[in-house]
C-alpha cells in the first residue's frame, strides 16, 4: 500500500476555529429566518393593500353608480324634505304611479286626493324622491328632477331596511310621526 493513499489522522478543531464556523452557521439561519419573516409581512401588506385597494372600488362604484339606477323610493306626504314619506320598494314601475296609489289609498297625505306629483333624485343618487307639486318642487328643494328611471328591483338598501323595520317594530302597531322619529334618532 502507498503511504501516501492513507487518510490522515484526525485532528481536534481549535476553540476559536469551531466558534467561528458557529457563528457562519448561526449568522447564515439568522438572515434565512429574518428574510423569511420580511417576506411574510411584505405578502401581507400586499395583500391588505390589495383588499382596501378593492375596497375603495367597490365604495367608489356604489357612490359613482349612474343616477339611473335607484335602490329606492319615497313617497313624500308634502314637498319638503322634513315632510312625512311612505317608503317603498322599487318594483320596476314608474315611481309617480306607485306614489299616487298610496295616495289614492290614504296611505300618503292628508287626503285621498292625488296631487300632480313629481319624481326629484335624491342626493346621494340612490333613491327616487316622489313629491306634490309642480315642474320646479325638485329645483326649489335642491334636488335634480328624474327624467327617466330603470329602478334596480334587486338593490338590498330598501328591501333590507323595511325587513328590519319590521323586525323592530313588528307589522301590527301604528306609530305616531313624532314617536318614530323619537326611536329614529334614539
Amino acid at each position: 500500500m502507498n503511504p501516501h493513499a492513507t487518510p490522515p489522522a484526525e485532528r481536534d478543531l481549535p476553540a476559536s476555529r469551531f466558534a467561528q464556523m458557529k457563528r457562519i452557521v448561526m449568522d447564515e439561519v439568522t438572515r434565512t429566518h429574518a428574510s423569511r419573516r420580511t417576506q411574510r409581512r411584505r405578502t401581507f401588506a400586499i395583500l391588505a393593500a390589495g383588499l382596501l385597494l378593492a375596497m375603495t372600488v367597490a365604495a367608489g362604484v356604489y357612490v359613482l353608480r349612474p343616477s339611473d339606477q335607484f335602490a329606492g323610493l319615497g313617497c313624500y306626504s308634502k314637498a319638503a324634505r322634513d315632510a312625512d314619506v311612505a317608503v317603498v320598494s322599487t318594483d320596476g314601475r314608474d315611481p309617480v304611479a306607485v306614489c299616487a296609489e298610496l295616495w289614492a289609498s290614504g296611505e300618503v297625505g292628508a287626503t285621498t286626493q292625488v296631487p300632480p306629483l313629481t319624481s326629484c333624485v335624491g342626493e346621494s343618487g340612490g333613491a327616487i324622491w316622489v313629491l306634490p307639486g309642480g315642474g320646479g318642487v325638485c329645483e326649489r328643494l335642491g334636488l335634480e328632477r328624474l327624467s327617466s328611471v330603470a329602478v334596480d328591483p334587486d338593490a338590498p338598501s330598501v328591501p333590507e331596511l323595511r325587513d328590519a323595520l319590521v323586525a323592530r317594530f313588528g307589522g301590527s302597531e301604528c306609530f305616531d310621526a313624532q314617536h318614530a322619529r323619537d326611536i329614529a334618532q334614539a
